[in-house]
């Protein structure tokens, strides 16, 4: 049995009109039971979740990785309840919902031999998720490639590296063997003196356009203070290779921020910080 076809039996029998709303606003149903996922042109082997892997998905989702507010109104129909994202960081992750799953599907199928999902409190051995660290790709300028635990980087007016390791952070990173890394936006933190106008990202063999901040992300509304544009989702799976260069108008230190969702095993994902990349 699919997991469509598990949903429609659970709901059925548990009226649970909300789960099925849910699945449906954020259109999970379009990769829910594949095996074989594409995310813009590129496609990877997938594992689905179970459902109760789901479940707990679809729950967090909505409670940590991005929260909604739930607004009560009295009208003349009576009550109703809606569910408005929190922030705009939250408003972007949920238009990538279905993308976000289906890199916890690929991140199934290829952490540790197939672990189960089991959320952002997983233990070792167990598939977790969280936002997006700087330690999941950043990477010091040491020669052997050494995770940064930092956004901050000082950039010089022209084409920079922003995703390697090395000198002038000019070789490219590998990815630890124990997460997979869905970026579905980027954003900059240094909100007063933004100097980075564009970002450039190499997944494995695939090169992607540009990604223009200037002038979208200096322009745009943020409640947190912090804008977050949308951008081609990509994933950076375990093991893999993957380079970025930035281009500053002029010297300053920025602190972009690659917004989305790390999946991995519970025993990465517990550490504050990390040391060393596994491969």
């Amino acid at each position: 049995m699919s997991l469509s076809d598990e949903v429609k039996s659970y709901v059925e029998k548990t009226g649970d009109l909300i789960f099925d709303y849910t699945i449906k606003s954020l259109n999970l149903y379009s990769v829910m039971d594949s095996k074989d996922v594409s995310i813009e042109g590129i496609r990877y082997k997938a594992q689905p979740f179970s459902l109760n892997e789901l479940r707990i998905f679809i729950k967090e989702f909505n409670t940590v990785i991005a929260p909604v507010r739930e607004i009560v109104s009295f009208g003349p129909t009576g009550l109703s309840v809606t569910f408005e994202p929190l922030n705009n960081m939250s408003a972007v992750l949920r238009q990538k919902a279905a993308h976000i799953l289906a890199g916890g599907m690929i991140a199934k199928k290829k952490i540790g031999g197939g672990l189960s999902f089991g959320g952002y409190y997983a233990n070792v051995g167990v598939l977790g998720w969280r936002h997006i660290k700087p330690i999941d790709v950043l990477r010091t300028t040491s020669t052997t490639e050494t995770p940064y635990d930092s956004w901050s980087i000082s950039y010089s007016a022209g084409n920079n590296n922003y995703i390697g390791y090395s000198t002038d952070r000019s070789t490219t990173i590998n990815i630890d063997k124990n997460i997979c890394v869905v970026p579905v936006a980027i954003g900059n933190k240094t909100v007063e003196n933004q100097v980075i106008e564009q970002v450039k990202f190499k997944v494995g063999d695939n090169d992607f356009k540009p990604v223009m901040l200037d002038p979208m992300l200096h322009f745009i509304d943020s409640e947190f203070n912090m804008p977050v544009i949308p951008m081609k989702t990509m994933i950076f799976p375990p093991r893999g290779k993957i380079f970025a260069q930035a281009r500053a108008s002029a010297s300053g230190t920025n602190q972009l921020v690659l917004v989305g969702v790390t999946f991995g095993d519970g025993g990465y994902l517990t550490d504050l910080t990390r040391t060393t990349v596994e491969l």
